[in-house]
């Protein structure tokens, strides 16, 4: 360690101090890159060598506006219920109630803000309806709302 009453009565700057045995220079810290070494294969060994494959993209298509998918709520088939992945909640409206047997209604104390900023009091909610996606079965609790039905 250097001593700045040293320095202060010799009458060096600080740029002049010199690097003690025990303290190291920084530069020497610095590691370089390995280099890499070109590897020659025989045709014998070229042979075991794994190739990349390159993949091949489906065609690219239309936007279809909202991903939909087919699948069975409670037996009933659901043609097109339309994905959210971002969805908080799973919402049905209230014209399915009639499609599918054996759903029980409960009363529900949410308030739903809809995208518009609206709020929305549902009119109850169904849980544990079973939704089968292809091979895919589950259990899933949905938040009923009175909407105007598109059919």
């Amino acid at each position: 360690m250097v001593d700045v009453n040293e320095v202060n009565e010799k009458g060096s700057s600080e740029d002049e101090i010199e690097l003690t045995d025990e303290e190291e220079d920084p530069e020497e810290d610095i590691i370089e890159p390995e280099r890499e070494e070109k590897v020659e294969f025989t045709k014998q060994e070229e042979e075991f060598v794994v190739q990349p494959q390159k993949m091949k993209h489906p065609p690219k298509v239309e936007d279809p506006g909202c991903l939909t998918i087919s699948c069975l709520l409670n037996g009933c088939d659901v043609v097109e219920a339309m994905i959210d992945s971002r969805a908080s909640i799973n919402m049905l409206p209230k014209h399915f109630l009639t499609k599918f047997r054996g759903l029980m209604l409960k009363a529900s104390s949410v308030i739903v803000t809809i995208a518009d900023g609206s709020m929305e009091k549902p009119i109850g909610m169904v849980e544990d309806v079973i939704v089968r996606v292809e091979q895919l079965e589950f259990l899933v609790d949905f938040i009923v709302m009175d909407v105007e039905n598109d059919e």
